[in-house]
């Protein structure tokens, strides 16, 4: 009988690309994990499914984490705001911290003409389109301040921007967010290994903590002599999500620690050396990620900020690619397309990316040959492409910020993105592939939008 592991990498709230994967991976083709490595936001998720021990339970969970996700839009649940970023709101340091933190990724380019001249429309001058998600945070940014204010509250508060305070609360069930809290009894239980990846500030290694919350050693298997006494299993899943400058490091005995990702956001090599005979390891970006910006004149901060995804992109390169003499077989689940900002909020947005998710864990695993799965995944993105842009277009619609024959042309070009939707769902049809449940309304309805349509919308794009 071959033995899985799933390795869950790390990515924000691009991890709805992995809850769309696993929905697939156990709800239908009933793939039951024996061992599951995770780091970042990958662990939020790798918890949560680590309650489960049968088929059952784990597509229950897998249903779950899509609740869960979704419940992450009403982001008062899940951040906090440090007091320095609120004094510097409309200074232009802080308009800076802003537009990073909310930054999405750049909309591919469209090969149709009327679809890129109508997508130049629909998002000019639509920062709220382009940068919505730390505006949806709850406006992290939102109260006027005076530097000096900041300065007083910086020397103490100086090492995030914001906390995991409120998602903490949220995973021990003590708010009524509806994300569900994780129940450390069912992860402990036999017949499932868990490893969260952590990395020690001082020591400047990786460690993992287990289902027991046991600190173990970066072979996944040695216990850390510094930290005899378990640790907290809601404290390691927020420890391994505290993405350094975003959240603070956090303390365990006499070590302080950050995001697990820093230096194995994919943990393959914890999940083979824990004797499986599989891993799936699911990602929640590219592997390649190019970024359109004019980096010579950017600022200190955007030159940072690629510089440190260049060489988080390289790590997860290079963990997928080490030889593992063991002959354990490693699968890779990975998107092409960046659907969504690390901070992304919004339910559509994070829909497509979960159906993203689900399509590509499908074509990843099915029995075709090399050339039919190149074919598979071209037709993906393709759809997703033309979803995200249909996405852009509709809402663009939906705000009531165009008017006459620029709103109608929007409308149209909306329209040719669903036929190319149909069009490359047929393609994926036709190589004996599948879709998740609702993709009937993929070519023929809008996307999910927050509020109530227009009423002078028709029914249908």
């Amino acid at each position: 009988m071959t033995t899985t592991a799933f390795t869950l990498a790390g990515g924000g709230t691009k991890g709805a690309f992995e809850v769309g994967a696993i929905d697939h991976l156990v709800r239908h083709r009933g793939l039951a994990p024996s061992v599951i490595t995770a780091a970042s936001a990958g662990s939020i998720i790798g918890t949560v499914l680590a309650q489960g021990r049968t088929p059952d339970e784990f597509a229950a969970l897998a249903e779950q984490l899509r609740a869960d996700l979704l419940a992450m839009s009403d982001v008062d649940m899940v951040f906090g705001r440090q007091p320095w970023l609120t004094d510097l709101a409309d200074t232009p340091f802080g308009a800076q911290v802003e537009a990073l933190i909310a930054r999405r990724p750049a909309l591919p380019a469209s090969a149709d003409p009327t679809v890129a001249a109508a997508l130049d429309v629909a998002t000019a001058d639509r920062s709220h389109h382009r940068h919505r998600g730390l505006h949806a945070l709850g406006a992290v940014v939102t109260h006027a301040g005076a530097l000096h204010h900041a300065s007083r509250d910086l020397p103490g508060h100086a090492t995030s921007i914001l906390t995991l305070d409120p998602l903490g609360q949220a995973l021990r069930g003590g708010t009524d967010s509806g994300i569900a809290p994780i129940d450390p009894q069912l992860v402990a239980r036999p017949g499932l290994e868990l490893r969260l990846a952590v990395t020690a500030l001082r020591s400047g290694v990786t460690r993992y903590v287990t289902g027991t919350g046991t600190v173990v050693e970066a072979d996944a298997r040695t216990p850390c002599t510094t930290h005899p006494a378990p640790v907290d299993l809601v404290e390691a899943v927020l420890t391994s999500s505290s993405a350094p400058i975003a959240f603070p490091p956090r303390q365990w005995d006499d070590e302080p620690y950050n995001d697990g990702g820093i230096a194995q956001n994919v943990p393959v090599d914890a999940a083979a050396a824990l004797g499986v005979d599989q891993v799936v390891a699911v990602l929640a970006m590219p592997l390649h990620v190019e970024d359109p910006t004019d980096f010579v004149t950017s600022s200190l901060l955007t030159v940072n900020l690629r510089t440190s995804m260049i060489m988080f992109l390289a790590q997860q390169r290079a963990s997928l690619a080490t030889p593992r003499a063991d002959g354990v077989a490693v699968r890779a689940v990975v998107p092409t397309v960046d659907v969504v900002g690390a901070f992304e909020v919004n339910p559509g947005l994070l829909r497509i990316d979960m159906d993203y998710g689900w399509l590509r864990a499908e074509e990843t695993m099915a029995d075709l040959d090399d050339g039919d799965r190149a074919a598979a995944m071209a037709a993906t993105d393709t759809a997703i492409t033309a979803r995200d842009h249909a996405w852009h277009l509709e809402q663009a619609a939906w705000d009531g910020g165009l008017e006459g024959a620029e709103r109608q042309a929007v409308l149209d070009a909306a329209r040719r993105c669903k036929e190319a939707v149909g069009e490359a769902v047929a393609r994926r049809a036709a190589l004996g592939l599948t879709t998740p449940p609702g993709a009937d309304a993929w070519a023929t309805g809008w996307e999910s939008h927050e509020g109530t349509a227009p009423d002078d919308l028709p029914d249908h794009p």
